[in-house]
């Protein structure tokens, strides 16, 4: 006998059985549809040079490109937003070993920058820009730019004096190294410890009405094919250019579904394989309860 688990309910089943065999017993009649199998896999965590600054406001997201040992052993959690322009805010004040200048420098929008107040690195700021500006801001000679905002765009916008963060965290990366067989044929041989995904199940959400009937709209007859997969995301674009009114922001955890309802792709719906942090313009519709490995695995027209 052969012990497999079939949509994650353990199974066994006689040697020598197929695919066709094995799927006799799903919970769910099989209709045709992709099959993910998972027959070994090994994980391994990956640091990345991405963060997630949690603030009194919402979380934001940075991805370093400088200064990462300066990131390192500053001690920036706790720090308040102490001045707010049109062109940038400033959290702090905190200490680094950082050489101030009074040199004016080009920044972009979205860049974050080390600068300090009077000069003085006992006094350093994170600076986030907000728009393309010239400006001192008390940064090192080559502008002092640490990195760019990934995330939270939304949340900077509502940021004032008086907020601040609340912690820091790594976002680590784990890569799956997974010896999979992705396929529609029945006739596919089934193996010792095999993992098998026939469907998955989605769970819509009642504070979504419009985005769900816009889901249920892509998922005709309860199938979906996706158009882009990526290692964050799977998405169709069968309703892409179709209205759907924002109705829910929440952070997009693995497995919640989501609605484009403005900007490039309105319309789109995405399945989150990564967690990321909520949208201006993806309304949370519903989430995956389970069979999210068949998901993951599965590839683009799948």
């Amino acid at each position: 006998m052969i012990n497999i688990e079939l949509d994650n309910r353990p199974l066994e089943i006689p040697d020598d059985s197929t695919l066709a065999d094995a799927i006799k017993h799903a919970e769910i009649p099989y209709r045709g549809t992709t099959i993910a199998i998972i027959k070994g896999m090994v994980e391994s965590k990956e640091a990345t040079l991405q963060y997630l600054i949690s603030t009194t406001k919402g979380d934001i997201g940075i991805e370093l490109s400088a200064y990462q040992d300066v990131w390192q052993r500053a001690q920036i959690v706790n720090s308040k937003v102490r001045w707010v322009s049109r062109e940038a805010f400033a959290f702090g004040p905190f200490k680094t070993d950082i050489t101030p200048s009074p040199r004016d420098h080009e920044y972009a929008r979205w860049d974050v920058i080390l600068g300090t107040g009077g000069y003085d690195a006992d006094q350093t700021y994170l600076v986030v820009s907000k728009q393309l500006h010239t400006a001192a801001h008390g940064a090192p000679m080559d502008g002092g730019v640490i990195g760019r905002i990934t995330s939270g765009r939304g949340v900077i916008e509502t940021l004032g004096t008086g907020d601040s963060i609340t912690g820091i965290k790594p976002i680590e990366r784990w890569e799956t190294i997974v010896n999979k067989i992705v396929t529609t044929d029945l006739s596919t041989r089934i193996e010792q410890g095999m993992r098998i995904f026939t469907h998955s199940v989605i769970e819509l959400s009642p504070e979504a009405p419009y985005g769900a009937e816009h889901f249920l709209a892509a998922a005709e007859n309860n199938r979906m094919k996706f158009s882009t997969v990526s290692h964050s995301f799977a998405s169709t674009e069968s309703l892409q250019g179709e209205e759907c009114p924002f109705e829910q922001k929440k952070p997009r955890t693995v497995g919640t579904i989501t609605v484009r309802s403005s900007g490039a792709g309105l319309g789109r719906i995405y399945i989150s394989k990564l967690d990321k942090t909520s949208s201006p313009n993806h309304s949370v519709v519903g989430r995956v309860v389970q069979g999210m490995e068949l998901i993951q695995l599965v590839g683009k027209d799948q």
